[in-house]
């Protein structure tokens, strides 16, 4: 479990400042996101402004969030406006995420749970909670008299935190004898749980003796993920005793939580990749050797966020290459089937987005009525669902762009373009990326630069041993020769 709280987000911060971007002004995404932007406003005199009413001077605007496992706000487009240009940052990052955003913190990858929202996390049910000093406040000391007082505070204690998750676990030191009436607090505060662990009636009121109780159940529930002590000593005694993760509310210490990772930043010029998601990219050519000036890499489920369909992953990394790789100058994005037989560069030398022509589909309404019969979307009205959206929209009759190969300098403007183009496809009912990305065009009013086939034969070439057979990828094997030189053992 990684765990952080306020004192390291500043420091994470702190390092974003020496890395910021050069932008007018810093949203934050609300309502977690709003710490971290005021922090970084903070750190770099940037001035802050809200996510929902953006000065149109804003021609630059970072959008940062405090944790980000998939860039949500990049595929909602928060912040756009025309004549803007959008970067996003994230405080901490997964992994997945850390390749779409243009400024992190670290990366933390889940499960992960911060101060914030300790008892607002979905993994609240994996989590043991102290009573007093967590989930309420700490007695004072003529309170602790084991009589009327106590009582009286049990009874009216006041509510630190909101807890609209079901809890995991409440473990305190209080004894035995007051549960009915911790029980009737809790229902009261409205917090829900799983089960409520208390002390003996005997037990001995010292810290050693409250911790030892706290540790014993901790060391024997392995399905609990982590425990929150209100006391410093006690959580340092805690942690020591289990060897397990402990966080103290009230200082943010932390022990035996997983660590962030630090940003590591790659640099090259221009990268050469395809793409192995499930059975889509079965045949990607693993250890293909790029030609001079470029690198290679090839994409997998493992880099690629947690979509539903080994589809729409090929498609999110097809359409965010420019994110994927953003410390490179431009990506060239090409289909299993495709192979580079030399420098494709003069294909591209001086265009800024190229993608391949389909002349036999003129129009993006032939191209989903076409690539969507092959998946009975026409039988079921998909097909033309897909057309009265993209038109209601204001989606006139554009170009049918193949995606098979794509170029694309990695500019602000393209780096839209292809945000718009994400977000067109994750509205799609065919789960067909060509035909969004026709839209996202439409919408910039932009024309791309084309080739075809015949025009790039020298410099990428089609395999015309691979077919797709209803969405299975398939291998047809070479004709054998006909007049094929006999060796030594052949019969």
């Amino acid at each position: 479990m990684f765990y952080a709280g306020y004192g390291d987000m500043w420091q994470r911060v702190l390092d974003m400042a020496r890395r910021m971007p050069d932008v007018d002004a810093i949203a934050g995404v609300p309502v977690s996101g709003l710490a971290p932007a005021g922090m970084l406003s903070a750190a770099t005199g940037i001035k802050c402004v809200p996510i929902d009413s953006v000065p149109e001077n804003i021609k630059r605007l970072l959008v940062i969030e405090d944790a980000s496992g998939f860039g949500k706000c990049i595929t909602e487009r928060l912040g756009q406006a025309p004549g803007r240009e959008v970067l996003y940052g994230s405080v901490y990052a997964c992994n997945k995420a850390a390749e779409m955003m243009d400024l992190i913190g670290c990366i933390a990858d889940k499960p992960r749970v911060f101060t914030w929202n300790l008892t607002k996390s979905d993994k609240a049910k994996f989590i043991a909670y102290d009573m007093d000093g967590v989930l309420c406040r700490n007695p004072t000391a003529d309170e602790i008299d084991y009589g009327p007082r106590y009582e009286r505070f049990i009874a009216t204690a006041e509510r630190r935190r909101i807890c609209p998750m079901l809890l995991g676990w409440i473990v305190t030191g209080r004894m035995e004898r007051y549960r009915v009436a911790t029980e009737r607090w809790l229902s009261g505060a409205g917090i829900r749980y799983r089960e409520l662990i208390m002390a003996g009636d005997d037990q001995q009121h010292t810290c050693e003796a409250h911790a030892r109780h706290k540790a014993d159940w901790y060391a024997a529930h392995m399905d609990c993920m982590l425990l929150v002590e209100s006391h410093p000593r006690q959580a340092r005694m805690i942690a020591d005793m289990t060897g397990r993760p402990v966080v103290c509310a009230e200082t943010e210490e932390c022990w035996h939580t997983d660590e962030a990772r630090a940003v590591s930043v790659r640099r090259n010029t221009r990268i050469i990749y395809t793409i192995s998601t499930g059975d889509y990219g079965k045949y990607a050519p693993h250890n293909f050797r790029p030609p001079a000036g470029w690198d290679y890499r090839v994409i997998t489920d493992a880099d690629c966020p947690e979509l539903p369909t080994p589809k729409q992953r090929a498609a999110w990394a097809k359409i965010n290459g420019q994110r994927i790789f953003r410390d490179y100058e431009a990506s060239l994005c090409i289909d299993d089937d495709m192979t580079v037989m030399q420098d494709p560069l003069p294909l591209f030398d001086g265009k800024q987005f190229v993608a391949l022509r389909r002349d036999s589909l003129p129009t993006w309404r032939h191209d989903i009525r076409e690539a969507a019969s092959v998946r009975q979307a026409v039988q079921n009205g998909l097909a033309e669902k897909e057309i009265a959206r993209m038109t209601e929209a204001g989606i006139t009759d554009g170009p049918a762009y193949l995606s098979g190969v794509l170029y694309r300098t990695h500019t602000p403007e393209n780096r839209a373009l292809c945000d718009a183009w994400w977000a067109w496809y994750m509205q799609s009912e065919t789960h067909r990326d060509q035909p969004s990305f026709a839209a996202a065009c439409i919408e910039a009013g932009r024309t791309l630069d084309t080739v075809t086939e015949r025009e790039m034969k020298d410099y990428i070439k089609h395999d015309t041993r691979k077919a797709d057979r209803d969405g299975v990828r398939v291998r047809v094997e070479p004709v054998a020769e006909k007049h094929k030189p006999r060796r030594r053992g052949d019969r």
